[in-house]
């Protein structure tokens, strides 16, 4: 299972990195987190697009009771957001796509199967689906940020 990636840095890449240098590392900060924002939103609107929609409420057993869950729940609760810097080695910054589990907590069956219910995923395949265009959102937003003279 995929779950985040590395952008690999090729000739391009170390030009584009070496261009947004010249900003110096405050403004160079700000460029790449405003990229990476840009790509998670994306990636957040790919997870929506992917999950399976039913036409009526569920009902759901949730400790002896039966709950009601609207079709679009799930979805309502796809966020995405800055990953604190204590999960990161110094000077990293990340993006994470996530669902509010404290509402939306069945969103794991969904996603990986039960033993009584086959797998719907819906954040592997956007995310497998998307990887080169999430490399892409991010390049042409540090691109656009350099054109632009660093905002």
């Amino acid at each position: 299972m995929a779950d985040g990636f590395a952008i690999e840095y090729d000739e391009n890449w170390t030009m584009l990195s070496q261009r947004l240098a010249t900003f110096g590392e405050k403004v160079a900060k700000q460029i790449t987190v405003s990229a990476l924002k840009e790509s998670a939103a994306f990636m957040k609107q790919e997870a929506i697009r992917y999950v399976r929609v039913s036409d009526r409420d569920h009902k759901l057993l949730v400790k002896g009771e039966y709950i009601e869950l609207h079709p679009t729940n799930l979805m309502k609760h796809i966020r995405y957001g800055r990953i604190s810097p204590k999960y990161l080695e110094p000077g990293e910054v990340g993006y994470r796509v996530f669902v509010r589990i404290k509402i939306a907590w069945y969103a794991k069956f969904l996603e990986y199967g039960t033993s009584e219910m086959k797998a719907q995923p819906f954040m592997r395949p956007a995310f497998e689906h998307n990887m080169e265009k999430l490399a892409r959102i991010f390049k042409e937003m540090v691109d656009l940020a350099i054109l632009e003279g660093g905002f």
